[in-house]
């Protein structure tokens, strides 16, 4: 009779994506190395499973080596998940290493002797604390101190030995630079799981990875993480589970444009606007919006190309559009950003975080272009992908802008391989028509939809977008170069002209 393998037992960090990555936590009775640089949120990290334990009536010690225990306190109690209670009642004890009879003598005398009265104290310690997790931070001070590969593979193993006999399991806290998991190339060998975290480069976001970690199947790909008063706090990942999406269609608010999308925009859609400057493309979006507020839809623009104060001026004076009294009916919700105050990860958390909170059926974000100056292509392109699925997952039908460079022609719509991302597309041009700068529309893209492919003339009057005929007559209007053509009546009149002679 075949018998089932017994699941580890597991030491939970507190970080639910963490714990769920590590199978529940770290092994029980393991020595797991934590290792970064300054700055990733080390200390944060141990802080927050030494508490996570305490709640589940599990005692733990933190040793220190690095700073006192008042100035640990005193930062550590900022933080959200900060029990004093925990540390009251002794469910949590801080202790500074170098204070120890261990450590002094392992001062006077560098070498096996001090390294057991070393590792004497630290079981003294969890026995009369009846510890469950250590935390030492840093094993890189006492790596240092002792200077020597042999004594420090020793030390880790002598205390990793006895922690395990008492049931403790050990987070030794690594301080490193650059992309190394330890300090002297002897921590990583002998422990028995690794978590690596980086700094993110030129302002990037910081990573978790978990390189290492035995008796657990893991994914190894670093995970994005944020600092806040929560600590370790991770970036929400995409995914294709969106949910089940409609067939109707929406009205865009435009005249003329839901004729040439054969019935309006279809829900839970995601459109890519583009246009140069001054085709209207903002004036589009808000369109879109208004339309939305009358049929009773909850409505969000996130704006990252003027104050609020000017955007509301410029409809109120442009086209008698009232946002402030829109959003006080509670249907409409302005979001004017600046997009330097942020990274591209926290801007697109951000937007996510009011996704949840105010559950639009309608989205506009204006624009893309202003995003890109701070992340560049790549972060933009992950963060669009990012934002398009969560818009569908989370009911909304989503209209994202895009400025192009060019003026006259189709500009740098799919250079930027965001074309693949949206549901459809819809280009605002220029063209000069015997000397005059005329506009027009077209829609490249719909998916699961059939749509005119005619470029049609558009003007922009005090109610906004007004989508007129068809170009007639004439070739080369989208490329800019335009010619006139003649029509089949015109043709055969010409040739019995020149038949008569």
């Amino acid at each position: 009779m075949a018998t089932s393998k017994a699941a580890l037992a597991r030491s939970p960090t507190g970080i639910p994506r963490l714990d769920s990555a590590l199978q529940g936590g770290f092994p029980v009775g393991g020595v797991i190395l934590l290792s970064g640089q300054a700055g990733t949120g080390k200390t944060m990290l141990a802080m927050r499973w030494l508490f996570a334990g305490a709640a589940q009536k599990e005692p733990g010690v933190y040793l220190t080596m690095t700073e006192p225990v008042s100035k640990l306190i005193k930062h550590s109690s900022t933080l959200t998940f900060y029990d004093p209670a925990a540390v009251d009642k002794g469910l949590l004890v801080l202790e500074d290493l170098r204070a120890s009879e261990g450590f002094l003598s392992l001062e006077k005398e560098v070498g096996k002797p001090g390294v057991e009265a070393l590792v004497e104290d630290i079981k003294v310690l969890v026995k009369r604390t009846k510890a469950k997790r250590l935390a030492l931070d840093s094993v890189t001070a006492i790596c240092r101190f002792l200077n020597d590969a042999h004594l420090i593979r020793h030390f880790i193993f002598k205390l990793g030995t006895v922690l395990s006999y008492l049931g403790c399991t050990a987070l030794l806290v690594s301080e490193v630079t650059e992309s190394n998991y330890s300090a002297y190339d002897v921590e990583e060998f002998i422990s028995d799981g690794i978590i690596h975290l980086e700094r993110g480069k030129h302002g990037g976001a910081r990573t978790l990875e978990i390189v290492k970690m035995r008796g657990t199947s893991f994914e190894g790909a670093p995970q994005r993480y944020k600092i806040t008063a929560d600590g370790i706090t991770f970036y929400e990942q995409p995914s294709f589970d969106v949910g089940k999406l409609s067939t109707e269609r929406l009205a865009s608010g435009i005249q003329g444009l839901d004729t040439m999308l054969c019935g309006g925009i279809l829900k839970h859609s995601v459109t890519l606007l583009n246009g140069a400057s001054g085709t209207g493309k903002s004036t589009f979006g808000l369109q879109f919006l208004i339309e939305g507020v009358r049929a009773g839809e909850r409505c969000l623009l996130v704006n990252f190309e003027e104050a609020r104060e000017q955007l509301i001026r410029n409809m109120h004076t442009a086209f008698a559009q009232d946002l402030e009294r829109l959003e006080k009916g509670g249907l409409l919700k302005v979001e004017c950003v600046l997009p330097e105050s942020r990274s591209m990860l926290d801007h697109l958390d951000h937007i996510l975080s009011v996704m949840r909170e105010f559950k639009p059926e309608r989205v506009v974000l204006d624009s893309l272009t202003a995003l890109e100056k701070v992340g560049g292509k790549t972060e933009l392109l992950s963060a669009t992908k990012h934002l398009a699925l969560a818009f569908k997952k989370g009911g909304a039908t989503a209209m994202l802008i895009t400025a192009g460079e060019a003026i006259m022609n189709e500009g740098a719509v799919t250079e930027t391989r965001l074309s693949t991302i949206p549901d459809n597309i819809i280009l605002l041009r220029y063209v000069e028509i015997e000397a005059n700068m005329r506009r027009f529309i077209a829609v490249l893209k719909q998916r699961g939809s059939d749509h005119d492919k005619e470029l049609r003339e558009y003007v922009i009057t005090t109610k906004g977008l007004e989508v007129h005929d068809p170009f007639k007559g004439m070739q080369g209007v989208f490329t800019g170069n335009v010619q006139q053509t003649m029509d089949r009546s015109a043709l055969v009149q010409a040739f019995h002209d020149l038949a008569k002679g």
